[in-house]
């Protein structure tokens, strides 16, 4: 399928005092574009992919691929080397196409001025705008505002996600697709593909590039192998990994490891075993522990062990708990002594009140009246400031009478009296609680020291054995924690291997899925079309009939090497016309391949190639694709040359020498 049919490209350059433009038409099949060198060839060829957004294939500079004479000062005439070129104000390029829909658009792309938007009008003179290039995430071809998305969805392709060297994924750009349809003079010749831009950090993107023209591949199978191989990478990552710390485990305690399995290996047995090596002996390390626990149980049975290490451990335990009951008793009887004397205290304040009411009561009996105080500012009860507590007095509040003061208080006094009683009850019963646990905590203290006294001799008899299984205790514990973490990598380990095992079943079988997808009738087909252009254009290899196409590049091999490897400089130029246009013929009879739907050959006359191969290139271009596809060939050659092809239905343009393709336009 063909995806562009180019009509017209117009350039014009605005200065202050008249514009300069050229038009150029296009037609299906053969374009010649003739000028000599130096007069705005190139200039009109990269307008082409300038205008379609696609600098990328020009080559990988950044820079503008125009000269100055578009950008900042033109000249009228070529053969004034003294003229001073006219200041250039604005200068844009106008591209007229249509998609395999007969959908007819103009682009619009500014040299000067905004060079980052891409203006898209229809046939009803609608025009919108989209940006080129990117900012993080927001990418041209990955935004509906982006010119590359608008143009993939125009040419009517669906740009799968490849793998990237980081091993995340990545879009396949227009840029990395349409090198093999657009050779560029400066660095185009030099290899198939030569411009397909790297910036993009996406892996095997030549050979990805030809596979998505060809249909030829399953990207989705395609990525679920990149899938299983970069989980198969990290997994040998893992599995070596595990060898180090197995080894380090083995370095750090004086032991000699065994692992003798690699990650694909069919066993399926302890994965690693330690020895430990003693006077050139070596033992694996699991006898060694079990011989250590023989050797504590022999010690043991031969002691005469100390039988109350269980009741000493057991009255320590006592002691702390019964350590633990005293405080608390003796913290409750520290509270019931404080509650005492707030208790006596209390008692005390009332009976020096009631003391001093029956006292007032006596002298009003009497009759006295001289000194007789009535008013208090404290109640005699709480002894709180009355002025504090209470709100002013009132004729309904009426205090109370002396006698009912005196009732009151011996109340109270009642009151306090029981709460002492009670008190001090309790207070009896927790001194002799807190005498019983003391007795009892002595009493444990005491056994202590007669078990530790014999616990001391006994070790002084029996120190020697004693330590010696203590140390062996130690060790034997030691090669236990080692022996776990051993596991406990073999674990990890037969994981690792179980689970490559798996994912390599998947990729085998995703490969063959894949290799199933390859079109062997497209393949062969490229490979036919290649071989016949190759002789039409003279190429000098008799072993020309031997050529394949190969599986891993996609690209043209002979006894297993890139044609390149053995192939003159002239040979490799016809190599170049030869791919390029099979291509294009397989994008016009087969429908699973895709392609631009033009060829673009800027200079294809390279290293001297003989005047009948350039003529047979020209011929079979003009000829092959008459009714669908278009060969543009810019090329310096003499008119005379040129001319005979317009005969054979050519699209032929020539700029005479002495002139500048770039002319003023005159209204």
């Amino acid at each position: 399928m063909l995806g562009l049919k180019l009509e017209n490209l117009k350039i014009s350059v605005i200065t202050k005092d008249e514009e300069f433009g050229v038009s150029i038409p296009f037609e299906n099949g053969l374009n010649i574009i003739r000028a000599e060198n130096s007069s705005g060839k190139s200039t009109v060829i990269n307008s082409i992919a300038y205008a379609l957004g696609l600098d990328a294939t020009l080559g990988p500079s950044s820079h503008s691929p125009f000269p100055n004479s578009v950008k900042y000062a033109i000249s009228k005439n070529k053969k004034n080397k003294n003229e001073i070129g006219l200041n250039v104000i604005d200068s844009f390029i106008d591209l007229t196409l249509y998609n395999s829909a007969n959908i007819k658009i103009q682009l619009r792309r500014y040299i000067n001025g905004n060079n980052k938007k891409i203006t898209v009008t229809d046939e009803n003179g609608e025009s919108i705008d989209y940006f080129l290039g990117s900012a993080g995430n927001i990418g041209s071809a990955k935004n509906d505002r982006g010119f590359h998305y608008w143009l993939e969805r125009f040419i009517g392709w669906k740009m799968p996600a490849i793998p990237k060297f980081d091993g995340s994924e990545g879009h396949l750009y227009l840029e990395c697709i349409f090198p093999l349809f657009f050779i560029e003079q400066k660095r185009g010749w030099s290899e198939i593909q030569a411009n397909t831009p790297s910036s993009f950090q996406l892996k095997d993107i030549k050979k990805t590039a030809i596979e998505f023209c060809l249909g030829v591949t399953d990207f989705q199978k395609r990525n679920e192998v990149e899938k299983y191989k970069k989980i198969i990478a990290g997994l040998k990552i893992d599995w070596e990994k595990v060898k180090s710390s197995l080894q380090t485990l083995a370095e750090l305690h004086n032991l000699k490891i065994e692992f003798n399995y690699d990650i694909d290996s069919n066993e399926w047995l302890d994965f690693s075993t330690l020895y430990y090596l003693s006077d050139g002996n070596q033992t694996p390390i699991g006898q060694f522990v079990t011989s250590l626990k023989r050797r504590i149980k022999d010690l043991n049975y031969s002691l005469q062990g100390w039988s109350f290490s269980a009741e000493l451990d057991e009255l320590i335990n006592s002691r702390r708990i019964t350590t633990r009951k005293l405080i608390l008793v003796s913290e409750r009887s520290d509270s019931l002594h404080q509650s005492m004397i707030r208790i006596d205290k209390k008692l005390k304040l009332i009976e020096s009140d009631t003391i001093k009411y029956k006292q007032l009561r006596r002298l009003i009996s009497v009759g006295a009246e001289n000194g007789i105080i009535l008013e208090t500012e404290n109640c005699p009860i709480c002894n709180t400031n009355l002025k504090e507590s209470f709100t002013a007095a009132n004729e309904h509040n009426h205090p109370l009478t002396i006698d009912q003061n005196i009732t009151y208080l011996e109340e109270q006094r009642k009151f306090y009296l029981g709460l002492k009683n009670k008190t001090k009850e309790e207070l009896i019963n927790i001194e002799n609680e807190k005498a019983a646990i003391s007795t009892e905590v002595h009493n444990i203290e005491n056994k202590i020291k007669l078990y530790k006294n014999e616990e001391k001799e006994y070790l002084s008899t029996f120190g020697e054995e004693l330590k010696s299984i203590a140390e062996l205790n130690i060790t034997k514990n030691e090669y236990e924690k080692i022996i776990l973490q051993k596991e406990k990598l073999n674990k990890l380990a037969e994981s690792i291997s179980r689970e490559y095992r798996n994912t390599y079943n998947s990729l085998e079988i995703a490969k063959k899925d894949l290799r199933e997808k390859v079109s062997s009738y497209i393949l062969n087909s490229l490979k036919e079309k290649l071989i016949g252009n190759l002789s039409d254009f003279s190429y000098q290899n008799n072993n020309i009939n031997w050529l394949k196409i190969s599986e891993q590049t996609y690209r043209p091999e002979l006894d297993g090497f890139d044609i390149v490897a053995d192939t003159s400089a002239s040979d490799y130029i016809r190599i170049i016309w030869s791919y390029t246009l099979a291509l294009l013929e397989l994008g016009i009879e087969i429908n699973e391949v895709k392609h631009g739907g033009f060829v673009v050959f800027d200079e294809p006359r390279q290293h001297e190639t003989s005047h009948n191969s350039f003529e047979a290139l020209l011929n079979k271009s003009a000829e092959k694709f008459k009714l669908d596809g278009q060969v543009i060939i810019a090329t310096s050659i003499p008119s005379k040359e040129i001319l005979p092809f317009k005969e054979k239905g050519a699209n032929v343009i020539i700029f005479e020498d002495g002139e500048y393709m770039l002319n003023p336009i005159h209204q």
